[in-house]
C-alpha cells in the first residue's frame, strides 16, 4: 500500500480507538449513575414500612429488578470494550473447544473400543 493509504489506515484505527475509548467512558458513566440510583432505591424500599400499600412496594421492586438488569448489562458491554472484544465471540470459542475436546475424547473411546474387539477376535 501507499504511504498515503497507510496513514489513512493508521488514522481509522486510531479514530477506532479513541470512538470505542469515549463509548466506555459513555456506558462507564451510565453505570455510575445506575448505580446511584439503585442505592436510592434501595434506601428507599428500606425506609418504606410493611403497612406501606402493595402497588408502591411492587413498583419499587420492579425499579430495583430492572436498575440491576441495566447495571449487568452495562459491565458486559465495558467488558467487551474493555477487552475489544464482543462477548459472543467468546462464549463461541470456548464452545468451539469444547466441542474439540469432546470430539477427541469421543474418538479416543471409538479407538480403545476397536482396539478390544480386535483383541477379543484374535
Amino acid at each position: 500500500p501507499s504511504p498515503l493509504r497507510r496513514r489513512s489506515s493508521l488514522r481509522d484505527l486510531a479514530n477506532s480507538v479513541l470512538s470505542q475509548n469515549r463509548r466506555r467512558s459513555s456506558v462507564s458513566m451510565d453505570l455510575a449513575s445506575s448505580l446511584a440510583t439503585f442505592a436510592r432505591a434501595k434506601a428507599k424500599a428500606k425506609k418504606i414500612k410493611d403497612d406501606a400499600p402493595k402497588p408502591t412496594k411492587a413498583k419499587l421492586q420492579a425499579e430495583i429488578q430492572a436498575l440491576k438488569l441495566g447495571i449487568g448489562r452495562m459491565g458486559r458491554e465495558i467488558l467487551a470494550l474493555t477487552s475489544m472484544r464482543d462477548a459472543t465471540t467468546c462464549s463461541f470459542a470456548d464452545q468451539e473447544r469444547r466441542h474439540q475436546e469432546e470430539r477427541q475424547q469421543a474418538l479416543e473411546e471409538l479407538q480403545k473400543a476397536q482396539a478390544e474387539y480386535a483383541s477379543v477376535k484374535a
